[in-house]
């Protein structure tokens, strides 16, 4: 039976930023195992992110430099989310990276679509944008 490890956020940044080499060297390793189908790997939403913080505001970068990055990780086979759909992810990112609103809105946006439950936020951007789903709104 294959090994199931659960990955975090700094493995994952170390392995994408590169700015601590021997801490990269050994995330690669890490992803090499994954991709070599020697173990799996889980990543939860929080760290998705927490990935998508760290990098928009301590690194300063935009969306469009790390979504790509972030979504070719979650499409290496052996990788899963735990929460949901590696897929659903895939496409909460792209949502994230064409509209900038803030990751944690954009999953409860999601799971409030998902589950069929109303969307409750002042944030009027955010229900405006409602991620096309007919339940969002405020109540």
């Amino acid at each position: 039976m294959i090994e199931t490890i659960i990955l975090d956020t700094n493995v994952i940044l170390r392995f994408l930023i590169e700015d601590i080499p021997d801490q990269h060297l050994l995330a690669k390793k890490i992803i090499n195992s994954i991709v070599e189908r020697k173990i799996k790997a889980k990543i939860s939403v929080l760290v998705i992110g927490e990935l998508v913080w760290i990098l928009g505001k301590y690194y300063q970068l935009r969306p469009d430099d790390f979504v790509s990055s972030i979504i070719n990780l979650l499409l290496i086979d052996g990788i899963s989310i735990l929460e949901i759909k590696n897929q659903d992810v895939v496409t909460l990112l792209k949502i994230f990276e064409q509209t900038n609103l803030d990751w944690t809105d954009i999953y409860l946006a999601f799971i409030a679509n998902a589950r069929g439950y109303k969307l409750s936020s002042f944030d009027k951007r955010l229900v405006s944008h409602a991620l096309g789903h007919k339940n969002s709104g405020y109540n």
